[in-house]
């Protein structure tokens, strides 16, 4: 409705059936149901004062009346794209980050489609795009440089080199760095587009940031022109 709110949030809120000792328990205490269950937490978690569902919670299951609370959908965009790119699955932890693709950013827009069914919910607080990016700044032209001279994630990095004077012998961490902006720059930029397209009225919260990326300057530096939140 517009007014302030002070979220106070568990980053997750589920129930983990896939081991027999919760599945147990869930039976005992809830009688297997998700509904029961749901009501029960709500009334847990408005007694100690959490007033938000973080991105890895069961949301699905407090969407009724008497159970709403608000939430932070996530949509994995290059999680999903790295297993759909042309050439089979694309290994991101492994690999360069392949945001520079053409077929990114309309695979980003079609994928951010899902997006206007929510984008009048008034319970949501915003979107994360992704599950821990891993935004690397180590080597990071010379492992660009290592991908086929036709792809165009290797292009972009030659390109950079080019434009900046550089040779693959001369560069220096801070060039790794500074190509590290533009990637990440790259991926907030296309992402940002395709999701405000289709729910332009909710926080971009980014990708969560986790382990080695929180240390990365360039993840902040490149995404801050594009998220809400941090």
């Amino acid at each position: 409705d517009g007014y302030h709110f002070l979220s106070v949030g568990i980053n997750s809120v589920g129930v983990k059936t896939q081991y027999e000792f919760f599945r147990s328990g869930f039976e005992a205490q809830f009688n297997n149901s998700f509904d029961i269950w749901a009501e029960s937490t709500h009334h847990l978690l408005q007694s100690v004062g959490i007033n938000t569902l973080g991105s890895w919670s069961s949301y699905q299951h407090f969407q009724r009346p008497g159970v709403r609370i608000p939430y932070c959908p996530q949509w994995n965009f290059l999680l999903t794209y790295k297993d759909n790119r042309h050439g089979g699955s694309y290994d991101i932890w492994r690999q360069p980050l392949p945001v520079f693709d053409p077929e990114f950013e309309a695979f980003a827009l079609d994928h951010a489609r899902q997006l206007a069914a929510y984008k009048d919910d008034p319970w949501i607080i915003g979107h994360f795009s992704d599950h821990q990016v891993p935004f690397h700044a180590n080597n990071l032209l010379h492992r660009y440089l290592e991908m086929p001279s036709n792809d165009p994630n290797y292009q972009a990095a030659q390109s950079w080199i080019d434009d900046h004077n550089k040779t693959v012998g001369t560069l220096t961490q801070n060039d790794h760095d500074a190509f590290c902006i533009v990637m990440v720059e790259r991926y907030y930029r296309v992402v940002y587009n395709a999701m405000k397209t289709h729910d332009p009225n909710h926080l971009f919260i980014g990708s969560r940031v986790h382990g080695k990326v929180s240390s990365e300057e360039c993840s902040y530096i490149a995404s801050s022109k594009y998220v809400d939140v941090v």
